[in-house]
Formats: C-alpha cells, sequence, structure tokens
C-alpha cells in the first residue's frame, strides 16, 4: 500500500468514527478523536475551539441541537510525514431531522492527524467550512 493510500485510509477511519459518534451523540467518544490541545475552526465566526475544555464546550452545543450534523465525502488528498498527516477535500454537510427535513450544503474538509502513543490517529486540528460565495 502506498504511503498515500496509507494516509487516506487513516483519515477516512477517523472521519467515519467522527460521524459515527455524531450521529450517536457520543460527546466523550468524540473527545477522544482529538489531541488535548487540538483546535477546530468552523464555517461561523463563533464556530472555534481549541483544547479539551473549549472542545466539549463547543461539541456539547452542536449535540444539544435538535437536528444531526454529518459529513460525507468521496475525495480527499492526505500526505504523511511520520506521525503526522495532513488532509483537504470537497464534502457534502448534511443537517438532518430539523423542520426541513435534510439538508445538503457543499463543504469543505481539511485537518492534521497525530499518532498517538497507543498508535490511534486523532485530530491535532480539523477545519470545516462552506465554501465562499460568488
Amino acid at each position: 500500500m502506498s504511503d498515500e493510500a496509507t494516509a487516506l485510509e487513516a483519515v477516512n477511519g477517523v472521519l467515519e468514527r467522527l460521524v459515527s459518534l455524531l450521529r450517536s451523540r457520543d460527546l466523550a467518544g468524540i473527545l477522544q478523536l482529538f489531541a488535548e490541545d487540538a483546535i477546530l475552526f468552523g464555517s461561523e465566526a463563533q464556530e472555534i475551539a481549541c483544547g479539551t475544555s473549549q472542545l466539549e464546550m463547543f461539541f456539547e452545543s452542536i449535540l444539544s441541537q435538535p437536528m444531526t450534523i454529518l459529513w460525507t465525502w468521496e475525495l480527499l488528498f492526505a500526505r504523511q510525514s511520520g506521525n503526522t498527516i495532513w488532509f483537504v477535500g470537497p464534502a457534502t454537510l448534511r443537517v438532518l431531522g430539523d423542520a426541513r427535513g435534510e439538508q445538503t450544503y457543499p463543504y469543505r474538509l481539511s485537518g492534521v492527524l497525530t499518532r498517538q502513543p497507543h498508535e490511534e490517529w486523532v485530530f491535532a486540528m480539523f477545519n470545516g467550512s462552506e465554501p465562499a460565495q460568488r
């Protein structure tokens, strides 16, 4: 397996776990996917979280909403150097369960994964954003 294929396998695995944990509203599980000093940026100006306590507050807010936020993606680009993987690619944001039914929006995902001492990959940085309208 090529280095890029290995990196993509790790990225897909972590993103799929994140989507599954968001769907099941498992806050503790979500937080385990992030390094203690991880940084998250979303589309909105207030969607910034640095470190475990801010990530916990951010995801508590997301999980308390009457809808579920998920992503799907077909093509991601990833590169790896040692215990660090960075990735980027187009995605679709899916909002489930609000009064309007399922809504979908174009989205972009990017991030950095680091391998922890117990060999698991976690987010050091995660960014999800809607592309700018022209």
